[in-house]
């Protein structure tokens, strides 16, 4: 396999955004294992995971130019410490993964058709 080199700091943005966009399902995915895991009341070890992982996309969504996908993850994270701290029911982890969910299809349908 021959690798493309982008002939421009644009082309490598644009690059980067479609291997983002290509691991989203996988990343989703993973999410959603935690959070299965949790909710079917796994080792309290998991909820950190999930929030580790929240975190993660918060923050690479915005760096790749996905603002609004970095502030679902950003309110899931946020749900998931409350979640831990008490404050809020777990039923809102499920909820939060859903929005995000949502939110993932739109963005891999959309760069699909770029």
């Amino acid at each position: 396999m021959t690798t493309v080199l982008p002939t421009s700091f644009a082309e490598f943005l644009q690059q980067q955004r479609a291997a983002y966009v290509n691991s989203l399902p996988g990343r989703l995915a993973q999410l959603e294992t935690l959070a299965q895991q949790w909710d079917q009341g796994a080792p309290a070890g998991v909820l950190p995971d999930l929030e580790r992982w929240a975190h993660g996309l918060a923050g690479s969504a915005g760096t790749v130019g996905f603002a609004a996908l970095g502030e679902t993850a950003c309110a899931l994270e946020l749900i998931i410490e409350e979640v831990r701290d008490g404050a809020q029911r777990g039923a809102e982890i499920i909820s939060g993964l859903a929005a995000l969910r949502a939110q993932l299809r739109e963005l891999v349908a959309a760069t699909a058709t770029e």
